[in-house]
Protein backbone atom coordinates (compact mmCIF):
# COMPACT_ATOMS: atom_id res chain seq x y z
CA UNK A 1 0.00 0.00 0.00
CA UNK A 2 2.61 2.27 0.38
CA UNK A 3 4.04 2.91 -2.52
CA UNK A 4 1.27 4.01 -4.55
CA UNK A 5 0.84 6.49 -1.65
CA UNK A 6 4.24 7.81 -2.85
CA UNK A 7 3.66 8.09 -5.94
CA UNK A 8 0.43 10.11 -5.36
CA UNK A 9 2.85 12.46 -2.81
CA UNK A 10 5.49 12.77 -6.47
CA UNK A 11 2.21 13.52 -8.39
CA UNK A 12 0.72 15.96 -5.95
CA UNK A 13 4.20 17.65 -5.70
CA UNK A 14 4.70 17.97 -9.29
CA UNK A 15 1.25 19.86 -9.46
CA UNK A 16 2.22 21.84 -7.12
CA UNK A 17 5.80 22.48 -8.85
CA UNK A 18 3.98 23.60 -11.89
CA UNK A 19 2.33 26.38 -9.39
CA UNK A 20 6.10 27.50 -8.08
CA UNK A 21 8.00 27.54 -11.28
CA UNK A 22 5.34 29.95 -12.81
CA UNK A 23 3.53 27.31 -15.38
CA UNK A 24 0.01 28.00 -14.00
CA UNK A 25 -1.11 31.00 -12.14
CA UNK A 26 -0.46 31.29 -7.82
CA UNK A 27 -3.88 32.35 -7.25
CA UNK A 28 -3.80 33.22 -3.39
CA UNK A 29 -7.58 33.27 -1.87
CA UNK A 30 -7.95 33.31 2.02
CA UNK A 31 -9.67 30.62 4.35
CA UNK A 32 -12.59 32.32 6.05
CA UNK A 33 -12.60 29.82 9.16
CA UNK A 34 -8.58 29.63 9.57
CA UNK A 35 -7.14 32.31 10.62
CA UNK A 36 -7.16 33.94 7.07
CA UNK A 37 -4.63 31.69 6.31
CA UNK A 38 -3.85 31.51 2.60
CA UNK A 39 -4.52 29.01 -0.16
CA UNK A 40 -3.14 29.23 -3.26
CA UNK A 41 -4.09 27.04 -6.41
CA UNK A 42 -0.95 24.81 -5.17
CA UNK A 43 -2.90 23.33 -2.59
CA UNK A 44 -5.70 23.18 -4.58
CA UNK A 45 -4.20 21.50 -6.99
CA UNK A 46 -2.24 19.09 -5.07
CA UNK A 47 -5.37 18.25 -3.24
CA UNK A 48 -7.54 16.80 -6.48
CA UNK A 49 -4.17 14.44 -7.19
CA UNK A 50 -4.41 13.25 -4.08
CA UNK A 51 -8.38 12.99 -3.66
CA UNK A 52 -8.57 11.40 -7.33
CA UNK A 53 -5.65 8.62 -6.45
CA UNK A 54 -7.35 7.84 -3.28
CA UNK A 55 -11.15 7.43 -4.59
CA UNK A 56 -9.66 5.07 -6.99
CA UNK A 57 -7.46 3.17 -5.04
CA UNK A 58 -8.97 3.28 -1.93
CA UNK A 59 -12.64 3.89 -2.49
CA UNK A 60 -13.68 2.47 1.31
CA UNK A 61 -11.25 4.64 2.92
CA UNK A 62 -12.58 8.25 3.79
CA UNK A 63 -10.49 11.50 3.16
CA UNK A 64 -9.90 13.83 5.88
CA UNK A 65 -8.25 17.14 3.96
CA UNK A 66 -7.39 20.52 4.88
CA UNK A 67 -8.54 21.91 2.10
CA UNK A 68 -11.90 20.18 2.20
CA UNK A 69 -12.62 18.87 4.98
CA UNK A 70 -16.12 16.95 5.93
CA UNK A 71 -18.08 18.39 8.61
CA UNK A 72 -17.29 17.11 11.98
CA UNK A 73 -20.80 14.77 12.43
CA UNK A 74 -19.73 13.35 9.38
CA UNK A 75 -16.23 12.19 10.09
CA UNK A 76 -16.82 12.02 14.21
CA UNK A 77 -16.45 8.49 14.22
CA UNK A 78 -14.10 7.25 11.18
CA UNK A 79 -12.21 4.38 12.83
CA UNK A 80 -9.74 4.52 9.68
CA UNK A 81 -9.36 7.48 6.81
CA UNK A 82 -6.70 8.97 4.84
CA UNK A 83 -5.13 12.35 6.92
CA UNK A 84 -3.71 15.03 3.91
CA UNK A 85 -2.76 18.71 3.82
CA UNK A 86 -1.77 18.63 -0.02
CA UNK A 87 0.42 21.73 0.59
CA UNK A 88 1.87 21.95 4.21
CA UNK A 89 3.70 25.56 4.56
CA UNK A 90 1.77 27.71 2.15
CA UNK A 91 3.50 30.61 3.51
CA UNK A 92 7.01 29.14 3.10
CA UNK A 93 5.71 28.19 -0.92
CA UNK A 94 4.35 31.88 -0.83
CA UNK A 95 7.58 33.10 0.01
CA UNK A 96 9.53 30.83 -2.35
CA UNK A 97 12.01 29.37 0.42
CA UNK A 98 11.15 25.59 -0.24
CA UNK A 99 10.07 24.61 2.45
CA UNK A 100 6.88 23.04 1.80
CA UNK A 101 5.93 19.27 1.97
CA UNK A 102 2.96 16.94 0.52
CA UNK A 103 1.68 15.04 3.91
CA UNK A 104 -0.13 12.05 3.49
CA UNK A 105 -1.22 9.36 6.73
CA UNK A 106 -3.29 6.51 6.84
CA UNK A 107 -4.74 6.91 10.35
CA UNK A 108 -6.59 3.54 11.89
CA UNK A 109 -8.16 3.79 15.27
CA UNK A 110 -6.47 7.25 16.41
CA UNK A 111 -2.97 6.16 14.96
CA UNK A 112 -1.16 6.65 12.26
CA UNK A 113 0.00 3.08 10.75
CA UNK A 114 1.50 4.62 7.23
CA UNK A 115 2.88 7.89 6.50
CA UNK A 116 4.17 9.95 3.37
CA UNK A 117 6.44 13.17 3.49
CA UNK A 118 6.94 14.58 0.33
CA UNK A 119 9.60 17.82 -0.36
CA UNK A 120 8.60 18.70 -3.51
CA UNK A 121 11.86 21.42 -4.35
CA UNK A 122 14.54 18.59 -3.53
CA UNK A 123 12.12 15.67 -4.87
CA UNK A 124 13.01 13.56 -1.30
CA UNK A 125 10.71 11.39 0.26
CA UNK A 126 10.31 10.14 3.66
CA UNK A 127 7.91 6.94 4.25
CA UNK A 128 7.15 5.06 6.86
CA UNK A 129 4.48 2.02 7.53
CA UNK A 130 4.75 -1.35 9.82
CA UNK A 131 6.92 0.12 11.85
CA UNK A 132 9.58 0.86 9.26
CA UNK A 133 10.81 3.48 7.99
CA UNK A 134 12.32 4.85 4.52
CA UNK A 135 14.35 8.16 3.23
CA UNK A 136 14.15 8.61 -0.66
CA UNK A 137 16.40 10.98 -1.78
CA UNK A 138 18.00 10.88 -5.77
CA UNK A 139 16.45 7.82 -6.76
CA UNK A 140 17.98 5.83 -4.07
CA UNK A 141 15.64 4.26 -0.86
CA UNK A 142 17.18 3.42 2.27
CA UNK A 143 15.74 2.76 5.62
CA UNK A 144 15.89 4.79 8.67
CA UNK A 145 15.71 4.49 12.19
CA UNK A 146 14.27 7.05 15.07
CA UNK A 147 17.25 8.65 17.34
CA UNK A 148 16.14 9.46 21.11
CA UNK A 149 16.43 13.14 21.45
CA UNK A 150 17.32 14.19 24.92
CA UNK A 151 16.27 16.57 25.57
CA UNK A 152 13.20 15.94 23.75
CA UNK A 153 13.06 18.58 20.94
CA UNK A 154 10.36 20.78 19.50
CA UNK A 155 10.20 21.51 15.99
CA UNK A 156 8.05 24.90 15.00
CA UNK A 157 7.13 26.47 11.71
CA UNK A 158 8.82 29.94 11.75
CA UNK A 159 5.46 30.91 10.23
CA UNK A 160 3.57 30.37 13.08
CA UNK A 161 5.27 31.41 15.86
CA UNK A 162 2.77 33.01 18.16
CA UNK A 163 3.16 34.33 21.71
CA UNK A 164 1.74 31.38 22.54
CA UNK A 165 4.03 29.08 21.72
CA UNK A 166 6.76 31.20 22.42
CA UNK A 167 5.84 31.64 26.51
CA UNK A 168 5.55 27.26 25.48
CA UNK A 169 8.55 27.23 24.59
CA UNK A 170 9.74 29.47 27.26
CA UNK A 171 8.27 27.32 29.52
CA UNK A 172 10.41 23.91 28.52
CA UNK A 173 13.71 25.59 29.09
CA UNK A 174 16.72 24.41 27.54
CA UNK A 175 15.53 25.24 23.69
CA UNK A 176 17.41 25.75 20.86
CA UNK A 177 16.43 28.27 18.31
CA UNK A 178 17.95 28.54 14.54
Amino acid sequence: MLEPICQLARDAGAAIMQVYDGQHPVDVAHKKDDNDSPVTAADLAAHRVIKDGLAAAFPDIPLLSEEDPPEWEARRHWQRYWLVDPLDGTKEFLSRNGEFTVNIALIENGQAVLGVVYVPVTGVMYSAAEGKAWKEENGQRRQISVKHAHPPLVVVSRSHADSELKDYLNQLGNTKRW
